[in-house]
């Protein structure tokens, strides 16, 4: 944002950069803006990694087994633990989710961090361009200022010396 400073009624003159230089601070700024958000999000919505692994479990079985005993065939039952592994396709589908969900709101926060920067780098051109007008605007201003006060001092100076004569 851009003012100009008044000291008890004297204006100063005011110095401005090149827009250029406005416009690369800005950028900067958006740009600084912008990442930090990325990261900020990017922080707070990273999964450790065991989140990815498949669900390891052991489990009880009963195994059915065939006897033979003296011509006669029996099953039998042993309870016994058995590792197994269970990989469903919900913990990948849960993955490239949560990948999707990243890559779109890392892109919306792109899109805003343009969108407030187009909107200030115009607001930035048009208080500039405002300025540089009122500044042309406060020169002319000066110049007939200097010229009415050199009429009011030529006319002054008249009157002092009686050379100025009344009309009725």
């Amino acid at each position: 944002m851009l003012c100009i400073a008044l000291n008890q009624g004297k204006a100063q003159e005011i110095t401005l950069q090149p827009l250029d230089v406005y416009e690369q601070s800005l950028k900067a700024f958006h740009t600084q803006k912008r990442d930090a958000a990325r990261t900020e999000y990017v922080q707070t919505n990273k999964r450790k990694w065991w989140y990815y692994l498949p669900n390891v479990g052991l489990g009880l079985t009963y195994p059915i087994s065939q006897v033979n005993t003296g011509g006669e065939t029996s099953l039998t039952t042993r309870a016994r633990l058995a590792p197994s592994i269970n990989l469903g396709t919900g913990v990948l589908a849960n993955i490239d989710q949560t990948r999707n969900t990243q890559k779109a709101k890392l892109a919306a926060i792109d899109a805003d961090a343009q969108f407030q920067y187009r909107v200030e780098l115009h607001e930035l051109r048009s208080r500039y361009e405002a300025i540089l007008i009122e500044k042309t605007i406060l020169k002319d201003q000066e110049i007939t200022n200097r010229m009415e006060n050199n009429i009011f001092a030529n006319a002054d100076d008249a009157n002092r010396k009686k050379e100025i004569k009344k009309y009725l």
